[in-house]
């Protein structure tokens, strides 16, 4: 988990280290920097590592886009995503389908509102 925008409104350096460490990224406070975290991702070879946006997380208002680093901007601007988000990249992504229908499926077993 690493901070998108440091102090000085810049892109975390940080960003660079993990995408070496070809492990699952999730940035906070990085909607801003979408393009710049874009086109990082493909500069290191990794734009089609899965990504997702997810706005108000946990809560009824919850939206989540799904897509490929190197689409971020795209994913947000047709999912019209905006902060409060997180943005999620990595393999886990390739996850959310399958979590999706899972929980659609607990909740008509259970009866429960998700």
């Amino acid at each position: 988990m690493i901070t998108g925008t440091t102090q000085d409104g810049k892109l975390s350096r940080d960003l660079e280290f993990a995408i070496q460490a070809d492990t699952t990224v999730v940035i906070l406070m990085g909607m801003s920097k979408l393009a710049e975290i874009a086109a990082i991702y493909e500069a290191q070879g990794r734009g089609q590592v899965p990504a997702a946006i997810i706005q108000n997380g946990t809560l009824p208002t919850q939206k989540v886009g799904v897509g490929v680093a190197a689409d971020l901007v795209t994913i947000a601007e047709q999912q019209e995503l905006r902060n409060p988000a997180i943005i999620v990249i990595g393999e886990v992504v390739r996850f959310h389908e399958a979590f999706q229908e899972l929980q659609s499926k607990l909740a008509d077993d259970y009866k429960l509102a998700v």
